[in-house]
């Protein structure tokens, strides 16, 4: 069954505010002032975590400069937060993807240092909800022992979780036990991943920070938890699984390349009726697939009404689960996340009472994910013609029109992309009349605002850049855009342009669009061109105009701040960045039931 869920976790900068410990130094300061302070041996010996530990763990002071979506040419007020991050081996730091969110400078801080550090962010996965950082002056890691990423651990096993928790400035450590291991939506990525979790409290400002197991190793990077109204002292933390599967997506292609799909909607089959229904054997299990993504790979091999029997050799059971580790099931999910961008998978399926062994490559879990949950230009797309300001429908749009409650304030069609439309061809957009302008020749049509246009003068809309190309080339008397709702809106052609100068400078908006051209695209936009020329080629696409309209772009490398501010965001929690949720919907079809 196709459906969404709200989240139960949220996108929260974490942190552990309670069982602060202290130092042997900072314990006897005081207490007896006749006494000298311990040695630093001393202190390790005392200490369940030695200095080398602690000291691998940092401040992260991030400045985010978000843009406004409603009002695409502008951006809002920057803000501030702090949260945590760790070193590994290469001169490397991991934070959450979160914590540098919209980014325009990112600087770190050692334990017991007074002195910020610029960092360079490397990469950032929002799917996996892990950022690359690093210092590019290689005298910020002398002395600082980085820390080893260990395995998936075990039910039950203790885990210490340290960071920068709000509540105080010096470090914090607190301890829980592995309460489950499986498959959880994560808040910031909206998709579905391997996660730990702990009943350890990870609160605003822990966020990044390591959990480590009894060796001393990393089992995972805290990252969000579930809502105090919900439950208490319920955390989860990225494993070493996925980060290490992030790690080597970066090292492999010089980029981070995002997790897999298989590219089907499936159902369970644990009513038996329905399995003899299909022709399976009592000795057979597996899943019945009911669709199959347009854009996927998977298109070539496989048909609606199969039945998954196996998964690269792993026999799937009719909940959807395979075996995992002893007397442990996982969702076979598991095993397609495992595998990178571009890899082969190899199936069994049932197909009439024709059993059939298949391979096709797997494609990035967001490729036909029509309504994007993260906005990767710097500046979101739009265009304005003759006061109608047109923007591409996203997650961070819908945000900022209707707040955090947007999945409850939005309108339903607008929701239902959302939540269930997928791409049917490539670069596919949903456009939107975001508002009018008023003016005097919009009059009537202000009252209009976040409607789908349909088509413009009889012609389906691809995307915002097929919609710029048929303004721009139009030469007939008047301009006719199709809205939702059977709305209708008409502009003169000639006195929209005559009027378009007027419209930007009494409204200070510096240009009627912002859209980006195909020899600007990033190495990532290139790939997907390519593609689309290629079926087009293949005649699928004939005749029809196909351009990459997202982007990856970055920021400003470095933004000077007044050194005060951030004294100031250190001393006042209440200044600190607020709890963000992603997107509690999930993205990723390959489950047809959501894991609470």
């Amino acid at each position: 069954m196709k459906k969404r869920r709200r989240s139960d976790v949220e996108a929260n900068k974490h942190d552990v505010s309670n069982a602060l410990r202290v130092t042997a130094d900072e314990a006897n300061f005081g207490a007896n002032t006749s006494q000298p302070f311990a040695s630093q041996e001393e202190d390790e010996e005392n200490s369940h975590l030695p200095s080398f530990v602690l000291d691998s763990i940092l401040k992260v002071f991030s400045t985010h400069c978000t843009p406004n979506y409603s009002l695409p040419w502008q951006m809002r007020k920057q803000e501030y937060s702090t949260s945590s991050g760790f070193v590994i081996e290469g001169n490397r730091i991991l934070t959450n993807a979160h914590s540098v969110e919209n980014f325009t400078v990112v600087r770190v801080k050692k334990r017991g240092s007074a002195e910020k550090m610029t960092a360079r962010v490397v990469a950032v996965g929002d799917e996996c909800d892990i950022a690359l950082l690093t210092v590019d002056d290689p005298a910020f890691f002398k002395d600082v022992h980085p820390l080893p990423l260990g395995s998936l651990p075990q039910l039950q096993d203790r885990v210490t979780v340290v960071g920068y928790p709000i509540g105080g400035e010096s470090i914090s450590v607190t301890e829980g036990v592995v309460s489950r291991i499986e498959i959880q939506q994560y808040a910031h990525g909206a998709t579905e991943l391997l996660s730990v979790q702990i009943d350890a409290a990870i609160n605003p400002g822990n966020s990044g920070g390591p959990a480590l197991n009894a060796r001393l190793e990393c089992i995972g990077i805290a990252f969000q938890s579930l809502s105090a109204r919900e439950a208490e002292n319920v955390g989860y933390v990225i494993p070493t699984p996925v980060v290490n599967h992030f790690l080597a997506d970066v090292q492999r292609n010089g980029r981070y390349t995002g997790f897999c799909s298989a590219g089907i909607d499936w159902q369970a089959l644990e009513n038996s009726a329905l399995r003899r229904f299909l022709g399976m054997e009592l000795s057979e299990t597996g899943v019945f697939l009911r669709r199959i993504h347009p854009l996927s790979g998977a298109t070539t091999v496989l048909q609606k009404n199969d039945v998954l029997l196996e998964f690269d050799g792993n026999r799937i059971g009719n909940d959807g689960t395979v075996q995992f580790r002893k007397n442990e099931r996982i969702n076979f999910n598991f095993l397609v996340k495992e595998k990178y961008v571009g890899d082969e998978c190899e199936l069994r399926i049932l197909r009439g009472k024709t059993r059939l062994n298949v391979r096709y490559k797997l494609d990035e879990s967001s490729s036909s994910q029509l309504v994007p949950v993260h906005e990767k230009r710097r500046q979101p797309e739009y265009l304005v013609v003759a006061g109608l300001v047109f923007v591409v429908l996203t997650e961070p749009y819908l945000r900022s029109e209707y707040g955090e409650r947007f999945e409850f304030e939005a309108p339903v069609k607008l929701l239902n992309k959302l939540m269930h439309g997928e791409k049917r061809f490539p670069n596919e957009q949903v456009v939107i009349l975001s508002h009018v302008i008023h003016h005097e020749i919009t009059t009537g049509y202000q009252s209009l605002n976040n409607l789908q246009l349909m088509r413009f003068n009889d012609v389906e809309i691809r995307n915002l850049a097929h919609l710029a190309e048929l303004v721009s080339k139009f030469d007939g008397t008047f301009m006719r855009f199709h809205l939702d709702y059977e709305e209708l809106v008409v502009v003169e052609t000639e006195t929209a342009r005559n009027f378009i100068a007027e419209i930007l400078t009494q409204h200070c908006i510096p240009s009627d669009r912002s859209i980006r051209r195909e020899e600007e695209v990033s190495e990532v936009d290139q790939i997907s061109m390519a593609q689309v020329r290629r079926i087009a080629e293949q005649g699928e696409l004939a005749g029809e105009r196909s351009d990459e309209s997202q982007l990856l772009q970055k920021g400003p490398s470095e933004l000077e701040k007044q050194e005060h501010e951030e004294e100031e965001l250190e001393r006042s929690s209440p200044g600190r960045r607020p709890p963000r949720r992603g997107r509690r919907s999930v993205l990723n079809r390959d489950k047809c039931e959501l894991t609470e």
